[in-house]
């Protein structure tokens, strides 16, 4: 079937026959804006990439599509936290069957725009979106059903793996062989203390894994979540580390680690696990765009400064948090 038959055959499993769909994009998931009878809008998703795109095949596992389903109904139900709720079947299911091998899934539109760290109001609502992030953690760690979801689990691992791509970087002349050292020394470190974090219980739990500014919606003030397709199992502060990153204004990251620490301490003795969140959010983006053309521009021009400024002196031990906030 054509995406919009499959998307027709979708609306139909949820009763919303007759509703406007407009395709927003198309990339891991073809996701379409859909006007109901009555006014109401949701965001239906079909679960396919686009044609020649295969980085959304693991994502599209049904367990991993459900169980994300399943923390927004939860965040829905249990907090005052504003999250798209999904909505069922007519049969009752989280998913809806459009084809084989295919399904779909229907959350609320929640009205707003990304949050723009230009805004004149920008400090306050990065302030938000630390408490945000905290609000999360904490919904997480008194909700039992979170640690028993199927979900990918962020660990050393998959930073070795991140690694393991970004050595292709001296072969495609994006770097020399003395920064792929010092590129593998700092992700060794990240990657002890990504394990080190995930083996303590009151650190570890279901994260976002991806708070960047798109996906932080801001409505009346109010700052809420959006996209939880790679949310998994890792150290809670591995959103604050790439949320660090997603601000690029020292006062816009010193806002919302207040934001955060108003919720959940976060003592000195963590902060260099902090520095090793905001490099594997890097390390993540490195690996993701390593044969991207347009960013080959971005590894000359920014890698050296991230080299010296943030992961030489963090393989180091030596710390750069404040160069950050300053």
């Amino acid at each position: 079937m054509e995406l919009t038959e499959l998307a027709l055959t979708a609306l139909g499993e949820y009763g919303r026959e007759g509703a406007m769909l407009t395709l927003l994009r198309h990339n891991e998931n073809a996701v379409y804006r859909v006007e109901g009878l009555g006014g109401a809008i949701f965001v239906l998703r079909l679960h396919t990439p686009a044609p020649g795109l295969s980085a959304g095949q693991l994502m599209h596992r049904r367990d991993w599509l459900e169980s994300e389903l399943r923390w927004l109904e939860a965040l829905d139900r249990g907090s005052d936290i504003g999250v798209q709720r999904p909505m069922r079947t007519e049969k009752g299911a989280l998913l809806a069957e459009v084809s084989e091998g295919t399904v779909a899934s229907l959350l609320q539109w929640l009205p707003g725009e990304p949050l723009n760290q230009r805004d004149e109001n920008a400090a306050e609502l990065a302030q938000r979106a630390g408490e945000l992030a905290a609000r999360l953690h904490n919904f997480v760690l008194d909700w039992p059903e979170g640690s028993l979801l199927p979900r990918p689990a962020y660990d050393g691992a998959r930073i070795a793996a991140a690694m393991d791509r970004l050595r292709r970087g001296v072969a495609l002349g994006l770097f020399g062989e003395d920064s792929c050292r010092v590129l593998n020394e700092g992700a060794e470190r990240i990657a002890m203390l990504t394990d080190r974090e995930n083996r303590t219980p009151a650190a570890h739990g279901l994260i976002h894994g991806d708070l960047g500014l798109g996906n932080l919606i801001v409505c009346g003030g109010k700052v809420s979540p959006i996209d939880f397709g790679l949310c998994g199992h890792g150290p809670l502060l591995m959103d604050v580390g790439g949320m660090l990153g997603a601000f690029d204004f020292p006062a816009l990251r010193r806002a919302m680690l207040t934001g955060y620490r108003s919720l959940r301490p976060i003592p000195p003795a963590q902060e260099p696990v902090v520095e090793a969140f905001f490099l594997a959010s890097i390390y993540f983006f490195m690996a993701l765009h390593l044969e991207n053309p347009p960013i080959r521009e971005w590894f000359g021009r920014r890698l050296p400064i991230i080299l010296r400024e943030y992961i030489d002196p963090f393989r180091r031990g030596e710390g750069f948090l404040q160069s950050l906030l300053e």
